[in-house]
């Protein structure tokens, strides 16, 4: 049986109107309209992408446009502007071993 997938789940009207777009349609695609649930994983990799540095973000990122996972993607996209990543970490390579993007102290 679905899930109303119309139904706003506490928390989902904190995000901008195409990111509700984006765990609705998650929510329809993969887990029978259950919004919820689908708004519980985005929570959980935004938490997951906010422990990340600014390096690995970049290359998740990436990994998850090549995929087609666009709920992964805008959640690490939502981390890295809540972040004020750099965005010109594509203009230089870090140094083998190096963390030239260390996550904010803050």
């Amino acid at each position: 049986m679905d899930t109303d997938n119309q139904a706003d789940p506490p928390g989902l009207s904190a995000y901008s109107a195409s990111t509700q777009e984006t765990i609705r349609s998650e929510a329809d695609v993969w887990r029978h309209g259950d919004v919820t649930s689908a708004l519980r994983s985005f929570e959980q990799t935004l938490e997951w992408a906010r422990g990340l540095n600014q390096e690995q973000r970049k290359y998740h990122k990436a990994g998850y446009w090549y995929t087609n996972d666009n709920m992964s993607y805008a959640a690490v996209a939502l981390v890295q502007r809540e972040l004020k990543d750099d965005p010109d970490c594509d203009s230089h390579l870090c140094p083998a071993g190096a963390d030239c993007h260390p996550r904010p102290t803050t």
